[in-house]
């Protein structure tokens, strides 16, 4: 399969380039899991920094480190909680993302869970699960629901992934959808703390890996309105067309 060479081409690129740095990393996201959609594959680098460094140190000399890696490349700066390289090589992208290297837990950034994330997932995926994972990210990009960015406000991967393990497959996830009701809260793992207490999203979704989280709070309410009603709409009347990618019309706003 040409896309996975590529993806292991680039890889192994980017990997070499880390190590020649001197740099520890780890890979994360969709790739490490093989979660990814052949339409979006992209491959993780979470680089691993001295926590005594602090937040702000550490992304300020990981991008230092960071753009001698990709010297040549075409990339580009992100920015979340604090700044990382988004670039592409041979038409696979990559993320490379300085984090603190903390055990479980004692986090400093917004970032270093997301090797814990990793380590969680692939602990819990089959090749059947990892099937179900596919159709429904699919389903999501299809229809305009995929991806945490902010202009889309929906489902990242890492989100569909937690809900798909959670209901164990993707008719099952959708029928919860359906029925899920105003502050339900989804989690995977025991919690000692009352969320609704804490959180007013339509759905609560606790990440597996550090409880006090709410996964859903990066998803627009209307993203999830239209989830549940194309949701009801599959499941009345299954069909390939909601698999199929379309324009996605901009919505005119009245007056």
């Amino acid at each position: 399969h040409e896309q996975r060479e590529k993806l292991r081409e680039a890889e192994r690129v980017i990997s070499e380039r880390l190590k020649e740095k001197g740099l520890k990393y780890v890979l994360g996201g969709s790739y490490a899991r093989d979660t990814w959609l052949p339409e979006d594959p992209d491959i993780d680098f979470f680089v691993l920094y001295d926590p005594e460094l602090g937040a702000d140190e550490i992304g300020r000399k990981g991008l230092e480190d960071l753009k001698d890696v990709v010297k040549g490349f075409n990339y580009w700066l992100n920015y979340a909680e604090h700044p990382y390289i988004e670039g592409t090589i041979n038409g696979i992208k990559f993320n490379l993302v300085p984090c603190a290297d903390v055990p479980l837990g004692q986090w400093i950034t917004s970032m270093d869970r997301s090797r814990y994330h990793n380590d969680y997932l692939i602990k819990k995926l089959s090749d059947d699960l990892r099937t179900e994972i596919r159709v429904f990210k699919k389903f999501l990009r299809s229809n305009g629901l995929y991806g945490a960015e902010i202009k889309v406000g929906g489902l990242s991967g890492y989100v569909s992934e937690v809900l798909t393990v959670k209901y164990g497959s993707f008719v099952e996830l959708l029928m919860n959808v359906v029925m899920c009701c105003q502050g339900e809260v989804v989690a995977l793992e025991p919690y000692d703390y009352d969320p609704k207490k804490v959180f007013t999203t339509p759905v609560i979704i606790l990440d597996p890996v550090d409880q006090k989280r709410n996964l859903a709070l990066a998803i627009k309410n209307r993203i999830f309105g239209k989830l549940k009603v194309i949701s009801i709409k599959f499941l009345m009347a299954p069909s390939v067309n909601y698999f199929r990618e379309r324009k996605i019309v901009p919505e005119i706003k009245p007056g």
